[in-house]
């Protein structure tokens, strides 16, 4: 079962990682300050969509006038979509600005419905797009303040008179242009509509297959040390009753480690029972007649047998003195 989990966690993970770069490969990052005076086709190097940003730096330069040429397939439009705009802003853009001029020429005209300049207080479209399969790219700074300039997704599309697309690309919702299927859920929105986007991107994707796999590893591991708890606490119980040459052990735990060292105490092997001694006691006449009371016997210092001891008096004392110097007196009344 946990094999089962862990290969399809690691299979969503390889996926992600798949499709990511899928993405990655179908749209490429330029910048347009490395690129002045150049082109891009994306027809040529096989591009479905390009991230055209102005600058790798964190302010673009001053004093400015770069020209950039982006070209599609024959059979295709430009679209283009302002994902960022930090130009640096003045009265009518007459500072630093961007201009994007449609056809084959970098004097034509500008793109339908968008100002001839753009800055950072230009009221913009959700997109825009090209007559042809050419565009031109013009940027102007001063050598004032700069800013962060520009980022812009170029996406390359189709329309189709019956409006049905390919098998390789995928409609847009709202307006029915037809753009590469290899652009749909790359965490960029190629239709204006985002229908082109999964509901979770590939980054939160990545990001909760990562999450789970972590997740499960730190569950496995907390599972691990749980029995190996149990297992150390199982074998020290056990110990605690073990034989050491047939006696009984006591196990005295370590403070600082309650299972690193075990203290073994032998017990001393038990006692022979305590035979009784016997010994003759000594007898001091008294009372009595003669030597008549003979041997007098003592098991222990609290029983005294006395044998053939034939005393006249009528309450005679013999005086009986044990081994272990203690005077008993004994009082033997014959009737």
């Amino acid at each position: 079962m946990k094999l089962a989990q862990g290969c399809t966690f690691i299979g969503l993970f390889l996926t992600c990682v798949f499709e990511w770069t899928r993405a990655q490969s179908a749209s490429k990052r330029y910048y347009m300050d490395d690129l002045c005076g150049h082109s891009i086709d994306m027809g040529t190097s096989g591009l479905e969509s390009v991230r055209l940003h102005l600058t790798n730096f964190q302010y673009y330069h001053s004093s400015m006038d770069c020209v950039l040429r982006v070209r599609v397939p024959v059979d295709k439009r430009l679209q283009v979509r302002f994902l960022a705009n930090s130009i640096v802003n003045s009265v009518n853009c007459t500072q630093d600005f961007l201009s994007i001029l449609d056809g084959n020429e970098p004097t034509g005209q500008p793109l339908r419905d968008l100002d001839p300049r753009v800055c950072w207080s230009s009221i913009l479209k959700s997109s825009y797009v090209t007559s042809g399969d050419q565009a031109h790219f013009r940027f102007v700074s001063d050598a004032q303040d700069t800013s962060e300039g520009f980022r812009l997704l170029l996406t390359a599309f189709r329309e189709d008179p019956k409006q049905t697309c390919y098998d390789s690309e995928f409609q847009c919702r709202s307006n029915r242009r037809c753009i590469s299927a290899s652009l749909t859920c790359d965490n960029y929105e190629d239709c204006t509509d985002g229908s082109d986007e999964c509901g979770l991107s590939t980054g939160a994707i990545i990001g909760i297959a990562i999450g789970t796999v972590v997740g499960v590893i730190i569950i496995i591991c907390i599972i691990a040390c749980c029995c190996c708890h149990r297992r150390r606490k199982r074998n020290a119980d056990s110990v605690k009753h073990l034989s050491y040459e047939n006696h009984e052990v006591e196990v005295v735990p370590v403070p600082e480690d309650i299972y690193s060292d075990v203290h073994i105490v032998k017990q001393a092997p038990p006692s022979p029972p305590i035979q009784p001694i016997i010994q003759p006691l000594q007898v001091h006449p008294g009372h009595y007649h003669g030597n008549d009371a003979q041997a007098v016997y003592s098991y222990d210092p609290y029983h005294v047998k006395m044998e053939a001891a034939e005393v006249t008096s009528q309450n005679p004392q013999i005086w009986i003195t044990t081994p272990s110097d203690e005077s008993r007196t004994s009082y033997y009344i014959d009737y």
